[in-house]
């Protein structure tokens, strides 16, 4: 579960620094 929100939100960082 962690590991899965840890992607999510490393996902989110690359997309809000576009």
């Amino acid at each position: 579960m962690v590991v899965r929100k840890n992607s999510v939100i490393m996902l989110w960082h690359l997309v809000n620094h576009c």
